[in-house]
């Protein structure tokens, strides 16, 4: 069974949530791993303010280096002395 919110199916939310992030921020587009981040959102809240929590975590700076890949080298080498 795919889970529904009303007669919608979740599914097509995730990917109309997806898409629009993909216009609002085109250099950065869709990245593996963002589908479960909206998913996780799209399971306890409704389509737009699912959208608005979505773009604003991934505005946060730490989130667009990653999906940049910008000066990862820098985070890779503190994760590595780190752990």
């Amino acid at each position: 069974r795919v889970p529904c919110r009303g007669n919608v199916p979740l599914l097509e939310y995730l990917q109309l949530l997806l898409c629009i992030y993909v216009y609002l921020c085109p250099e950065v587009g869709y990245v593996q791993g963002q589908a479960f981040l909206a998913g996780m959102f799209l399971l306890n809240l409704d389509l737009f303010d699912s959208f608005i929590c979505f773009a604003n975590l991934l505005h946060r700076s730490y989130f667009q280096t990653f999906y940049r890949f910008n000066n990862i080298d820098k985070y890779l080498e503190l994760f590595s002395q780190l752990l």
